[in-house]
């Protein structure tokens, strides 16, 4: 993440990135899935919020979901997007990445692949069947024939704990492809009806974490707790709330600042930069803004 301080008044800040879960849909039922429970928009309204974040001056455009490739506009939102000149970077659980591949290499700058572990009987057993071969087959194609970087993302569990070494070992194999890996805490949130496993940080032993990053640099692999991710993001649900997280006790919840359909995008900027912690608005190493 990042922002934007206005050249006319350095009072105002705006947000370089916005963060968007275009749909609550996905065809996988994960075991740590956090996706929000919302109705989603209709391409007319989608085209809306586009046209709002440039005005917010976005540059870069993070899509996610739920699964983005579920919804049958996706094609008519990259192309519309990548008019307004966004960077973007397109979350895909690979399952439909091969239907979509040809919109992918023509409108996306970056891909965002998981893997919850080398071995396919634990990764699918958190993702569900015939995931891993699906992203393997992706990571083949985006190598063989796009410059796309990618960045892959871990969801720390009990069954996939002891796998961190070789998921690190088997991406260190290219290397130079890879923006980041990041490896997540589980995100618990107490109305997510998708979500069936709980978070690990009391139970389980992080002294994994010092050894991170031995193949790949430190610079290239990240462990986020949960609660690290409070107050420090610019999050657009799929019914167009604008997020921003933060901490209440144990458990993470959104705060809502506006809804970016609905209301005028300055005021929403005004409730965004009294909520957003700047401090910690920055970027590590982000994939819009990775330069080969």
């Amino acid at each position: 993440m990042g922002y934007i301080v206005s050249k006319t008044n350095p009072g105002e800040m705006y947000p370089d990135t916005a963060c968007w879960r275009l749909t609550s849909k996905c065809n996988r039922k994960c075991q740590f899935c956090y996706r929000p429970e919302t109705r989603d928009i209709k391409t007319k309204g989608i085209k809306k919020i586009i046209d709002s974040l440039s005005l917010m001056k976005v540059k870069y455009l993070g899509i996610t979901g739920g699964e983005p490739l579920t919804r049958r506009d996706i094609v008519q939102i990259l192309g519309y997007a990548k008019s307004k000149k966004f960077t973007i970077c397109l979350a895909t659980n690979a399952d439909f990445f091969k239907k979509y591949r040809k919109d992918i290499f023509r409108y996306v700058n970056a891909v965002g692949l998981p893997i919850e572990s080398t071995d396919t009987k634990i990764h699918d057993s958190l993702r569900g069947k015939g995931n891993l071969k699906n992203i393997q087959l992706t990571i083949k194609d985006i190598l063989d024939n796009s410059n796309l970087p990618m960045y892959f993302t871990t969801v720390l569990t009990r069954k996939n704990r002891g796998e961190i070494e070789k998921i690190e070992k088997f991406l260190y194999s290219f290397k130079d492809r890879v923006v980041y890996w990041k490896i997540y805490e589980i995100v618990e949130y107490g109305d997510r009806k998708h979500q069936s496993v709980k978070n690990l940080r009391t139970s389980i032993d992080c002294g994994f974490i010092k050894h991170i990053g031995k193949f790949l640099g430190k610079g290239k692999v990240f462990y986020l707790p949960a609660l690290k991710r409070c107050r420090s993001y610019f999050l657009i649900n799929p019914n167009g709330d604008v997020i921003v997280p933060r901490e209440r006790v144990s458990k993470t919840e959104d705060m809502v600042v506006g809804n970016i359909l609905r209301d005028d995008y300055k005021k929403i900027l005004i409730k965004w930069r009294e909520e957003t912690n700047l401090k910690d608005y920055k970027c590590h190493l982000c994939a819009l803004k990775f330069k080969s």
